[in-house]
Parts: C-alpha cells; sequence; structure tokens
C-alpha cells in the first residue's frame, strides 16, 4: 500500500503516515526512488496510542520487566516508568501501547539471504537471535532468522552473506542495537511485532507474565 491509501485508510493526513514509519509504528519498505510500500498487515497494530520513549527509558523499562533494578537512571524516573508497566494490566490496547514505547530500541532491517546460508547465517556469533529465533519463544523458526546486531558488525554480516533488501517476504530480520543482553522483554516485544498470529500470541502470553 502507498502513503496515500494508507492515509486515507486511517483518516489521517500522508505526513502522519510517515511519521509512523519513521516511529516503526508501520511496517514499510523504501524502495530506491524514494517511495513507500507499506505492509498492510501491519496497520492490525492500529495507530500508536502513546509516544515512544527515550532510549535511556526504554532500557529502563526492560530492566524491570526483566525483574532487574535499572542502573543510572533517577528513583523518580523509575517510578514513572514503574507505574506506566501498571498501566498495562488488564488493558486491551497493552500490546500497541508497549510497542509504541518501545520504537526507539533499535533500527530494523529486512533483508533475504539465500536458503543454503540461512543455517550459518544463524549461528554466526555476531548475532544475537530474538523474536522467533530465540530460544525462549517456544517456535520454530527454520526458514528465517531474526536477531540484533551491533552497528559495527552489520556491513560485514551484509557483506559476508550476501544479504540483500527482502521487504515483507525477506527471511531475514536484523535489528541494529549495541547493548550486549537480549532479555526475554526484548523477545517479547519482537514477538508482539511479529507479522503473524502466531508470534503476536505468544508474545502476548509473555507479556501477560511480566505485568501481572
Amino acid at each position: 500500500m502507498k502513503v496515500s491509501e494508507v492515509a486515507k485508510s486511517l483518516g489521517v493526513s500522508p505526513r502522519r503516515v510517515r511519521q509512523l514509519i519513521e516511529d516503526n509504528s508501520i511496517v514499510a519498505h523504501q524502495s530506491d526512488d524514494g517511495v513507500w510500500d507499506i505492509d498492510p498487515r501491519s496497520l492490525i497494530r492500529g495507530l500508536p496510542v502513546s509516544r515512544p520513549l527515550s532510549k535511556r527509558s526504554v532500557e529502563a523499562m526492560l530492566q524491570l520487566l526483566d525483574g532487574r533494578q535499572p542502573q543510572g537512571i533517577s528513583a523518580s524516573e523509575v517510578s514513572r516508568i514503574r507505574s506506566k508497566i501498571r498501566s498495562l494490566r488488564d488493558n486491551p490496547d497493552a500490546a500497541i501501547k508497549l510497542i509504541s514505547w518501545m520504537a526507539s530500541r533499535s533500527v530494523e532491517y529486512r533483508l533475504s539471504i539465500s536458503p543454503s546460508l540461512l543455517e550459518a547465517l544463524r549461528s554466526d556469533n555476531r548475532l544475537k537471535l530474538s523474536g522467533i529465533s530465540h530460544p525462549e519463544s517456544d517456535m520454530s523458526s527454520f526458514g528465517m532468522v531474526e536477531a540484533y546486531v551491533s552497528d559495527d558488525s552489520f556491513d560485514g554480516l551484509v557483506a559476508d552473506y550476501q544479504l540483500v533488501p527482502g521487504g515483507f517476504d525477506g527471511n531475514v530480520i536484523l535489528r541494529i542495537r549495541d547493548e550486549e543482553d537480549v532479555s526475554l522483554p526484548l523477545v517479547m516485544i519482537d514477538l508482539l511485532e511479529g507479522l503473524d498470529s502466531r508470534s503476536r500470541d505468544r508474545g502476548l502470553v509473555l507479556l501477560e507474565g511480566m505485568i501481572k
């Protein structure tokens, strides 16, 4: 779908649609000539209901969801983030709110790789598996790799495995993020952003366990 089509469908301006793309609130691929092609499946998330958190607040929320005490952040900000987490309980828009808050956690690339190289890529120690590729997802991902990678390693991986832009049918999702750990809350959020219902359902199960 084009930006104008999505704007008409959602009842918003084309500028607002482009903002949603920049916030990673809807999934889109930009062609070489600058035209956005938006995946209509991502529109099921609806409009974001909250502004994205800062990167520091994102990290603090991930730590709290993981049962850890955030470091390097004021007590008042920790209290504010705890309150946000409590607001997710029994909230039908919990997943949408969380996805909105976490938009700044990484930069996402959807790529394609030869199926013969998929397992080698999955085993590469430069990757930190997440989403459906993470063991804690309890999902099969034989035909796809989803992972985090540092900014310094990204170009090397693209060259080594001859990765090319894959759009919505790509079999590799790489998210650039320099933090070392991939915690279960991070896996949960990636699952919530999945384009298939099984991923989202598994993400909801994990979310419910973290906020109860």
